[in-house]
Formats: C-alpha cells, sequence, structure tokens
C-alpha cells in the first residue's frame, strides 16, 4: 500500500522516498522514514475496520504526547499525524527486542520504576481516557468475560462459519462449565472478605495504564536502557488488573523469580498506607477472572475484524492454521486457571503458596535430565512426546502399576502397553529407575551393543508388546484384556496412546470390541497434547469432541491434567470408573513439558542429530523451568 505524508501535523519535512518497511507487530504496519536531513524516523500505519471503532492513532499519538510533555521520556517521541491517512511519525529507537528468556530482576524494575512514573502523574495531571477493557470492579470484570463470549459466541453460530466447530465446542463444553465455577468462586470469596462486588474504585485508587504492558513491547537500547512502546490502549486503570494482566500475559513467559519481583514492586508501589492485604485479596479474586479474559482474547483471530489486523500488519496467515493454534493456546490456559483459580498462586506474596501447575518438582526435573542424557548419548529421539507423559507415567510406576522387575513375566502383573511407541525414552527410564535392567543401558540408546532402540520391542525387560506402528497398541490391549476376563485373572491393561494416533481406524475398530466384551480392566491413556508431527490436531485432523466420541463407543470417560500429580494419582484410584465398561483417561499435556523451547515447536517432533550446544540448551530450559 502506498502512503502518503502529505498532511502530516508536525512541521517536519519528510522524503517520501525513503519510507523503507520494517518488520511489523500483529495490529499495524511499521516503516522508517528519513527527513531531509537524513535522520531517520519510526512511522506507524493504523489498521482501521468499520467494525472495530477504536481510533488506535489518536489514543497513541495523544498518550505518548501526554507523556512526553510530562516528562516521561523512555518511550517514542510523537512528533507528526496525518488522521485521515492512518498515519503516525515517531522518533526512531536504535534497539533491540526483549526476548522473555532474558529478562531479569534489573529488567522487571526498570519496569515497575515506569509504571510508578505513571501512578504518580495521577495525583498531579489529569487525563480523560479510560484505558481499554479498563476494569474499575469485579463487576467489570465478569462483564469483560460475557461481552467477549458472546462475540464469540455469535461467530461460532452464524451461518457460514461451519468451519469453526471446534470453537463451539470449547466455548460450551469447558469454557462456559470453568467460567461457571470461576464467577462462582470469586463472588463467595469476595463476599467473605467483605468486598462489594459491584463496587466501583475511586479516581485516587486508579493509575495510568498502558493496558498492554510488558517486555514483548519495549526495546533494549545499546547501553541497556529499556524503552516501552506500544500504547493504543492506555487510560486509566485499576492496579490490580495491571498487575495480573502482566502475570497472564501469552507472551511473558517469565521465571516464577522474576514474576515474584514484579508482585512484590507493585504492591509496595500500590498499597495504601502500607497495607499489602488489601491489594492482595483483590489480586487474588481477579487474577482468575482475567484468566478466564485472556482465554477469549487468545481467541480473537476468529473474529473477522481482528484477522484482518492481523493480515494487515504483513503477517501470512495459513488457512485455518492459526486459528487451530489460537484455540490450542487458549485451551492450555483455561486448564492452568482451572487449576489455580482458588490458590491464586500469585495473591499471597510475599508469602508462599502453593506452586503453580506449570511447577516441576525436584524428581519431575530429574527425570527430565535423564531423558535429555538418554538423547544426548543416542544423538536422537522423540523428546518432546516423551516430556509430555513424564508425569503420567511417574504415577503409573510409582502407585498403580503391579510388577516385579525381577520377575517380569509374573503372571499377576498389569501389563502395560506404550503404543504411542516414539515416545518410549521415558518408559526406558522409568524401566531402568525400577530395576527392569541396569541404568548403564539407557547410556546405549540406539547403540548396536545396546538393548533399546528408536521404538520399544517386546525382547526388552518389562516391554510388553513391540510397538511403534501406529494403531496397534489398543487392539493388542484389548486381546489381553479379553483373556483376562475369560480366564478370571486380576491383571489390568493399561494402553497409552497418542493424539494423533487417534486417526487411526484400528483404534477405533478396538474401542467397539472392548465395548462389546465389557473389558472394565481396560484403561485407555490418551496423550492428549493437541500435536502431531506437523501441525495441531485441530487443523491436521480434529479429534473433538473427543470426550463424546469415547462414550459413544462405550467407554467411561475421565479428563485430567496430565502434569498435575495429586489429579493423576487420584483419577487412577477411581478405577475402574464404571462397571462393565472399559475405561479412558484423557490426559491433557503439554508436548515438551519442561522446557520451553520445546513447547509447542514442531520441528522438535524428532531430532535425527542432537548437538552438544543443543544439549546444553535443554539442559537449561530445564534448570529454569518454572
Amino acid at each position: 500500500m502506498i502512503i502518503s505524508l502529505a498532511g502530516l501535523e508536525g512541521g517536519v519535512n519528510f522524503l517520501e522516498e525513503t519510507i523503507t518497511p520494517l518488520p511489523s507487530g500483529r495490529n499495524s504496519r511499521a516503516y522508517t522514514v528519513c527527513d531531509t536531513s537524513g535522520k531517520k524516523y519510526f512511522l506507524k500505519h493504523y489498521f482501521r475496520n468499520a467494525k472495530d471503532t477504536r481510533d488506535r492513532l489518536q489514543v497513541e499519538f495523544e498518550s505518548l504526547q501526554f507523556l512526553w510533555n510530562q516528562g516521561v521520556h523512555n518511550i517514542p517521541q510523537p512528533l507528526a499525524l496525518n488522521r485521515d491517512e492512518g498515519v503516525g511519525v515517531y522518533s526512531f529507537i536504535d534497539g533491540r527486542s526483549i526476548k522473555a528468556s532474558e529478562v531479569n530482576i534489573q529488567d522487571i524494575d526498570a519496569a515497575t520504576d515506569f509504571l510508578a512514573q505513571l501512578w504518580l502523574l495521577g495525583e498531579k495531571e489529569t487525563f480523560e481516557r479510560a484505558a481499554s477493557d479498563a476494569c474499575f470492579s469485579l463487576r467489570s470484570a465478569e462483564r469483560i468475560i460475557e461481552r467477549r463470549l458472546s462475540k464469540l459466541l455469535t461467530v461460532a453460530t452464524a451461518a457460514g462459519n461451519e468451519e469453526f466447530p471446534a470453537l463451539l465446542l470449547f466455548l460450551k463444553d469447558k469454557f462456559m462449565p470453568a467460567r461457571d465455577k470461576i464467577v462462582a468462586w470469586a463472588r463467595q470469596y469476595a463476599s467473605q472478605q467483605g468486598i462489594e462486588w459491584k463496587a466501583e474504585l475511586s479516581s485516587s485508587q486508579r493509575t495510568l495504564s498502558p493496558s498492554d504492558f510488558g517486555f514483548h513491547n519495549a526495546l533494549r537500547q545499546r547501553d541497556g536502557k529499556i524503552i516501552f512502546y506500544d500504547f493504543e490502549y492506555f487510560g486509566w486503570d485499576d492496579p490490580v488488573k495491571l498487575i495480573v494482566d502482566f502475570l497472564h500475559h501469552p507472551a511473558m513467559q517469565l521465571t516464577e523469580q522474576c514474576k515474584k519481583r514484579y508482585v512484590q514492586n507493585m504492591l509496595r508501589l500500590f498499597s495504601e498506607d502500607g497495607d499489602e492485604g488489601k491489594l492482595l485479596l483483590r489480586v487474588r479474586i481477579i487474577y482468575p477472572l482475567l484468566g478466564l479474559v485472556w482465554c477469549l482474547i487468545l481467541l480473537n483471530e476468529f473474529v473477522d475484524e481482528d484477522l484482518q489486523r492481523r493480515k494487515f500488519s504483513g503477517e501470512k496467515l495459513a488457512n485455518g492454521k492459526l486459528q487451530g493454534e489460537q484455540l490450542l493456546k487458549a485451551e492450555h490456559m483455561l486448564f492452568r486457571i482451572s487449576v489455580e483459580y482458588d490458590t491464586s498462586p500469585y495473591g499471597s506474596f510475599p508469602y508462599e503458596s502453593r506452586p503453580a501447575q506449570a511447577t516441576l518438582d525436584t524428581r519431575s526435573r530429574e527425570l527430565r535430565r535423564k531423558i535429555i542424557k538418554v538423547v544426548e548419548n543416542g544423538k536422537r529421539g522423540h523428546l518432546p512426546s516423551a516430556l509430555s507423559l513424564v508425569e503420567v507415567l511417574r504415577v503409573l510406576f510409582d502407585e498403580v502399576l503391579h510388577y516385579e522387575p525381577k520377575n517380569p513375566h509374573w503372571e499377576g502383573r498389569d501389563r502395560f502397553i506404550l503404543s504411542k511407541g516414539h515416545a518410549c525414552i521415558v518408559l526406558y527410564v522409568f524401566l531402568a529407575e525400577k530395576g527392569f535392567f541396569p541404568e548403564e543401558e539407557l547410556w546405549k540408546f540406539c547403540k548396536i551393543d545396546g538393548i533399546l532402540g528408536g521404538h520399544p520391542e517386546h525382547t526388552v525387560p518389562g516391554v510388553e508388546w513391540s510397538t511403534g506402528s501406529l494403531g496397534h497398541g489398543l487392539p493388542v490391549g484389548v486381546g489381553k484384556a479379553l483373556l483376562g476376563k475369560q480366564e478370571g485373572a486380576s491383571y489390568r491393561i493399561f494402553v497409552v496412546l497418542g493424539d494423533g494416533e487417534s486417526n487411526e481406524g484400528s483404534i477405533w475398530e478396538a474401542a467397539m470390541c472392548a465395548s462389546k466384551h465389557a473389558l472394565d480392566n481396560l484403561v485407555v491413556l490418551v496423550d492428549y497434547n493437541k500435536q502431531v508431527t506437523y501441525g495441531t490436531t485441530y487443523e491436521v485432523q480434529d479429534l473433538e469432541p473427543f470426550a463424546d466420541k469415547w462414550r459413544s463407543f462405550g467407554f467411561a470417560v475421565r479428563e485430567v491434567d496430565g502434569h498435575d500429580l495429586k489429579e493423576l494419582s487420584s483419577i487412577f484410584r477411581e478405577l475402574p470408573f464404571e462397571r462393565g465398561k472399559p475405561n479412558v483417561i484423557l490426559c491433557h499435556t503439554i508436548k515438551g513439558k519442561g522446557i520451553k523451547m520445546l513447547e509447542r515447536n514442531f520441528p522438535w517432533h524428532h531430532k535425527g542429530r542432537i548437538s552438544e550446544e543443543e544439549v546444553k540448551e535443554l539442559l537449561k530450559g530445564v534448570e529454569e523451568y518454572p
């Protein structure tokens, strides 16, 4: 698109022939432009749509102008604008983007120092505009949820949008029940603490907020100074919302140490008379409510005007792929919020609270280190697929399965079949730990002098059946379960499937057979990480409504957070779920769990070569994981 600089308000003479495109964000187009002396500036072309009435140019330009005039200068300086063209020109910032993995305590302090400047401005200057989605009461947070949900439901049920069945199922079957539970808890807890649901913050309690604040909207200059940008949603807001949005933001995968420092800094800044308790109560209530809001924000790309904004910015979007990825992210966030909502991991600082769902304990970290060491020695492996199963197999081998390592063919043993055989490394680690074979065999993975190959073989002690050709494990498991029933044996059959493997027709033929013969001694565990080799299950072969499919085949169904040890332990104690019905547990997991660089990183599905540098990064990832 050709941009005209004619009619710019500001008094600087720019040369149109110097306009050069830059990598853009998700909302606008970015360029550099020079004046007659050759000095470089930043030019931003704003998205406009009849369905989106927000004037992002006016909000950002006027907000930056206001802040600059008040002496806040770690922001871009606004210089000129053309309202008709939707163009703003700002000072050029010579800096680089900031990766979440590099953010340290000093950066957190710089961010909160900047927010302190905005807070102090509220004491001496007036500013008329409220921030986008400002939240001045608990009721207003609930209304934001309802407004966004209503918009997405309208989109999902509109004529011609039949390609969005997964969206509708997620909203109705998962999001809305979670919303009802969380909002009911928030109302009850607020009432218990004497906080009125509809009471609004006084103007003196509000702060100026960039709204979409964080290191994803910041640049680090060569001298280390951080410049914050993107003020399209700037205005007055609740300090608690500013605290909680920073913690929830999907682009802010910060360490627990950094998050804790941020919360502590903000509590000191905004607490009245040094009493952090009052503010903490509101943090605890709003934390899960805004978590629900962020689940819906992640689904913006299902809404046409939001999708058009992404396209306007120049982002190349494959048909349906983006929506699938965003739906996957929303599902993961919803599960996290559903686990955390009544424990509020950031609602009790500076005191320790129950760890968030993402936290790994010492043993889970050590298991992952062993898995990485196996891959390091074998120079190959399906690492992310193994990592998503660590907690599931940990509870199985520690608490559930009956076995005798020195007598692996003991008749009374439970039969365990890893149908998704490419995840074998995690199985090998547990078999070695339990004494089925010496640990030294792990370090000979995929070596000619070792017993452990890239897929499990029944010649390995503790391996029940050779797997790797997907779709075969469940049929074999059904046969073993049927034999057990006929012989009146007490052992059970546990079969682990991959979600992508569930596309195989043999899975569903076996499921029909299991139901027909009332095999309640059969337990199917699905590693539902919602990723396959080259994409999400949503875009490759949508499985939803997954739980209903299993129910229709006659299974008793449970769903569980596949990384929550307590939840897994509890669900296994309920077996069998219903007499006369085979059991299936849908384990909602994250592929590559425990290493941020692997999570949802498709090229890492299988590696044929692993370098020493990559091993170091993997081990570092385990240490840095929350």
